[in-house]
């Protein structure tokens, strides 16, 4: 190479090496982002519990709480210093431009509100766009849908009848018997605290749940400690686990997304015209949700996602190529976000088309015909399997169905029996007062 070439090629190669020639380091092209809500108040009590009253909870149940937007604004700030001063500087503008952003939030008062206040860290308004000099805040439009139709970011609340069973079936393995069986001491003792005589493995969630609420707000009840605490919190970890732990689950549970997600990418690898031109996806959810889509991509640790935690997914380009990177914040108050190992490929890095080999079999071509359960064709890879105590329990039902038969029969008759003696009698009238039950666990929301 004659001195001409050196000094040609010596300041390109320095200007890579500072980050300033744009084909020579990974060009992040587009973000999503799905993030829980901040801290909340109880949505589930018990008979036994002072404070289980709604009035005992600033706002109710399940609300946002100060503690929890403030979790939020940090979340904010640190999409800020990713995505606009530092990490990425400039990938999104400093200034809230609606082309670059879509944010979605599941339907329900707390992830709003979570939206709105991330929104308000990652995006300070600048004079021109205050429509109130002494209020440093400007409206970011947050989108959502009602709950029941949120098979995007809730389809595992959705109605699938097939999915619920894949779920219930969870409940009946040696494993999960197993657990039933150590624990028992544990589900006896809980009964007894709570005044919850129903309770089961699969609902101790909602005991670690309040705990943990009333725990951060010194409000636990005499019976609470520690290691005890511990212990109902490993089990709803697993509990947690089995509402995602098979290719099914995960279809049924999160494939929507995945499918859009690549859908979303796919037009930018492409370099199709892009209808969505948003170099931005946020979603603001639930600890389920978080545990959903994490583990359909096989990434999820197996721990509950706390308050605020963030799940990211980056698209990036390198001389052409396209591949994608996961990270995730997963502490409440860090500031550190984790590069995360993907196992389906290998390393830190997905090559684009070994992300689109790996999630095509996470997403449903048609959720909502998955959802019903399957029949025995070859587009179907499992069916619920016919086991002999399903067969013992297929003829105990016969043999009960002609039990009730006859029993119905039994009743007609005496129906008109009656009907003719009472005709010969003075008429009397009878009243039954229903027994009211109180609930032995109020759920206050689905989840």
């Amino acid at each position: 190479m004659g001195r001409g070439g050196v000094q040609f090629v010596l300041p390109i190669l320095v200007a890579c090496l500072l980050g300033r020639v744009a084909w020579c380091v990974p060009q992040l092209e587009l973000a999503t982002v799905v993030y829980r809500h901040g801290d909340r108040t109880p949505i589930v009590t018990w008979r036994t519990d002072p404070y289980g009253s709604e009035s005992s909870w600033p706002q109710g149940y399940g609300q946002l709480t100060i503690r929890g937007m403030a979790q939020q604004f940090f979340l904010g700030e640190l999409f800020y210093d990713r995505y606009i001063s530092r990490t990425y500087p400039g990938f999104l503008n400093e200034n809230y431009t609606r082309t670059q952003l879509y944010i979605r939030s599941t339907d329900v008062d707390r992830t709003l509100m979570s939206a709105e206040v991330q929104l308000s860290a990652l995006f300070y308004p600048s004079e021109g766009q205050r429509f109130n000099v002494t209020l440093p805040w400007q409206p970011i439009p947050v989108h959502t849908v009602p709950m029941a139709d949120d098979i995007l970011l809730r389809a595992y609340d959705a109605d699938c009848p097939y999915y619920s069973w894949l779920v219930n079936q969870s409940y009946f393995t040696p494993e999960y018997i197993a657990l039933e069986q150590q624990n028992n001491d544990l589900v006896v003792l809980l009964r007894n605290v709570t005044g919850s005589t129903a309770l089961k493995i699969e609902d101790l969630w909602m005991v670690e749940d309040t705990l943990f609420i009333e725990n951060i707000y010194n409000r636990t009840p005499s019976w609470y400690y520690t290691a005890l605490f511990n212990r109902i919190k490993s089990i709803t970890d697993y509990t947690l686990t089995l509402m995602f732990d098979s290719v099914e689950k995960n279809r049924l549970s999160a494939g929507v997304f995945v499918g859009e997600l690549v859908a979303y990418m796919n037009t930018t690898v492409m370099g199709m015209p892009q209808s969505d031109a948003t170099k931005m996806h946020m979603y603001s959810v639930h600890d389920t949700t978080v545990a959903a889509v994490m583990s359909a991509l096989g990434l999820y640790n197996g721990i509950q996602p706390p308050y605020a935690t963030a799940f990211m997914i980056e698209l990036f380009s390198e001389n052409g190529n396209f591949f994608v990177k996961f990270f995730f914040r997963n502490d409440t108050a860090t500031t550190s976000i984790q590069e995360l190992f993907i196992p389906a490929c290998g390393g830190t890095n997905c090559t684009w088309s070994q992300f689109v080999s790996f999630t095509k079999k996470l997403i449903p071509s048609d959720w909502n015909a998955e959802c019903q359960f399957p029949t025995p064709t070859p587009s179907i890879t499992s069916s619920p399997p016919t086991t002999s105590s399903q067969i013992a329990s297929s003829e105990v039902a016969a043999i009960t169905l002609g039990v009730l038969l006859g029993f119905v029969v039994l009743l007609v008759v005496v129906f008109f029996v009656v009907a003719i003696l009472k005709s010969r009698m003075p008429s009397k009238s009878y009243s039954i007062d229903d027994e009211t039950k109180t609930p032995l666990m109020t759920a206050r929301q689905s989840f």
